[in-house]
């Protein structure tokens, strides 16, 4: 596999993306140990590596469950959800 770099990993080579790392970078995230929800911001993710921030990792071999906290959230905060209009628990 040849990396972006130019080098050249061997085959079978085992690759750690140290995701902690990247996402306390402060050239990315300016004052990474504090929370800043305006990291979040599309006019500040526009100019962000699309994988700066990849808590549940990404391409085909990304978490299954990358959906559950964003539907988890809509749930607790009592948005409604259209699919079960009229149906009971």
């Amino acid at each position: 596999m040849k990396c972006t770099s130019g080098y050249i990993l061997p085959a079978e080579t085992t690759v750690v993306i140290a995701q902690l790392q990247i996402h306390k970078q402060p050239e990315i995230y300016p004052n990474p140990e504090e929370f800043n929800p305006d990291n979040f911001l599309p006019e500040n993710m526009n100019n962000r590596h699309y994988y700066a921030y990849i808590p549940f990792s990404a391409g085909p071999r990304s978490c299954v469950g990358t959906s559950f906290p964003v539907v988890e959230s809509l749930y607790l905060s009592g948005v409604e959800n259209p699919m079960r209009r009229g149906t009971s628990f």
